[in-house]
């Protein structure tokens, strides 16, 4: 889908999101429908309590909005986290893929969102993430969006440790190739600098059971680096957003 282009842009931007379906023999799919709206009414046009004439066709491979509301983040649904997805979104995808009463997992559940969207949907719920930020985040929304009162979230405080990855070289060994993929721009505040200014950083910390794992590790400028300390990359760009350095 093309984008539009802001005033002083120099391309087209790249505004959305891709979703991938795996499954099995079996799998449970309900197709969902959107309201197309027309001029003038035809054949199969119905009419709304607004007098507006409509059809009610399967989703096209483009979501924007569906019947009610638009598929996108609204103001008061934002947390501050950075990965964070639509709750009309991941409603659609649950009510697409799952019945009342099935299990619905999310393995980087983030800001609960697809908890929240399961729960309302009458679906079993479960989730994992790594990151402090999300542990508190998902506590303090199902308190205020769900009841917390009827649920007790719990979080485990032990850190799982990879065993698949074997003896891996240390993390400063990768410096030279990050940077070149990189392009010399630091992956926190989107800045080019010089190679002496970067730092090898992890991702995930070590001290929450990060490794040395390449896909584990990136470049970051001192700056950001001791900003973001002994948190995840995701609890650094949120800190870079509520500063103003980052906006997205």
């Amino acid at each position: 889908r093309a984008g539009f282009a802001p005033a002083g842009a120099q391309c087209l931007c790249t505004a959305h999101d891709v979703l991938l379906h795996y499954g099995q023999d079996g799998t449970t799919f309900h197709p969902q429908l959107e309201r197309q709206f027309y001029a003038k009414q035809f054949r199969h046009t119905k009419q709304d309590e607004r007098g507006r004439f409509y059809v009610d066709t399967y989703l096209r491979d483009v979501w924007d909005h569906d019947q009610t509301k638009p598929v996108i983040s609204q103001s008061p649904e934002r947390t501050g986290y950075p990965t964070q997805k639509p709750l009309a979104l991941l409603e659609r995808i649950i009510q697409a893929s799952s019945n009342p009463g099935d299990f619905v997992f999310d393995p980087f559940c983030g800001c609960a969102t697809t908890l929240v969207a399961a729960e309302k949907l009458s679906r079993k719920w479960g989730g994992v993430d790594l990151s402090d930020l999300a542990v508190k985040l998902v506590k303090q929304r199902i308190e205020r969006e769900l009841g917390g009162l009827l649920f007790d979230v719990h979080h485990r405080t032990d850190i799982p440790q990879r065993t698949d990855v074997g003896k891996l070289p240390p993390a400063r060994r990768h410096a030279h190739r990050l940077y070149g993929e990189q392009e010399g721009v630091c992956a926190g505040c989107q800045t080019h600098f010089p190679f002496r200014v970067m730092q090898v950083d992890h991702r995930v910390p070590q001290a929450k059971g990060g490794t040395d794992h390449y896909d584990n590790l990136q470049m970051l400028c001192s700056g950001c680096n001791l900003r973001k300390g002994t948190g995840t990359h995701e609890e650094l760009r949120v800190k870079l957003r509520r500063d103003g350095i980052i906006k997205s």
